[in-house]
């Protein structure tokens, strides 16, 4: 004889949604990262180089070309020659009825890696870090992401809705050609948020775009997967 489930609050519960999702829906996640040693044992494997993300000016860090940012309700201030160069170029920052440009704190820590942007200050990181905890692994996954000429808008406004931290736009085609990837992060070890994802994984699915999640961990290293639904049916 089955047992009913009336009353049990099975019907209602986060596990039931779950559950109805998943009869007809597997996630893939297909790794994306850097090749490693695996199936290479004949080769003289040696440590893989860590890049070097200093800060200041040289030889400690890169060399600073322009003036500081300024504090903005929204951000980061830049003045408005700087701010169209970046803005037009790179996709990076927010631009004001001004002319000027608003950045995030990554995308200051990015600027100042890559644009040889000035910090706002000597104390900035430090404050920045009491601020927002999780400064560093968002700066050094932005870096991951655009290297090689990738475009990742943060907090796109982008027509094509976007409920992650960001659109990604291909090397070969830059806005204002529609994004290929809605882009969020992680860090290992976090719980995953199961019916959040599955409800991103299917929405990114019927617009068109990969669902792309970036992993850091303790050491700041980041992993990128590509997560596909896969749907099945059968007896």
């Amino acid at each position: 004889m089955m047992r009913s489930n009336t009353g049990s609050g099975f019907e209602s519960s986060p596990m039931r949604w779950i559950h109805d999702w998943c009869i007809g829906t597997f996630l893939r996640f297909d790794y994306e990262g850097r090749t490693t040693g695996h199936g290479m044992a004949d080769r003289d494997l040696r440590p893989r180089p860590r890049p070097q993300r200093p800060l200041g000016t040289r030889p400690e860090g890169p060399r600073d070309r322009w003036d500081p940012p300024v504090r903005h309700e929204q951000g980061w201030a830049i003045p408005a020659k700087l701010g169209q160069r970046l803005h037009e170029k790179s996709k990076l920052g927010r631009r004001l009825d001004d002319g000027r440009v608003v950045l995030s704190p990554e995308e200051v820590l990015f600027c100042h890696w890559n644009r040889h942007l000035s910090l706002p200050s000597e104390h900035w990181l430090e404050e920045s870090l009491t601020e927002y905890p999780d400064l560093l692994q968002r700066a050094v996954i932005l870096d991951v992401a655009r290297s090689g000429g990738e475009v990742l808008v943060l907090n796109s406004t982008d027509s094509v809705a976007s409920d992650g931290w960001g659109l990604r736009w291909s090397r070969h085609a830059k806005p204002p050609a529609p994004p290929v990837a809605n882009a969020d992060w992680a860090s290992s070890g976090v719980q995953v948020d199961w019916p959040r994802l599955l409800n991103q994984v299917t929405n990114d699915d019927n617009q068109g775009l990969l669902t792309e999640r970036y992993i850091i961990d303790e050491e700041l290293e980041v992993t990128m997967y590509h997560v596909h639904p896969v749907k099945f049916s059968g007896a």
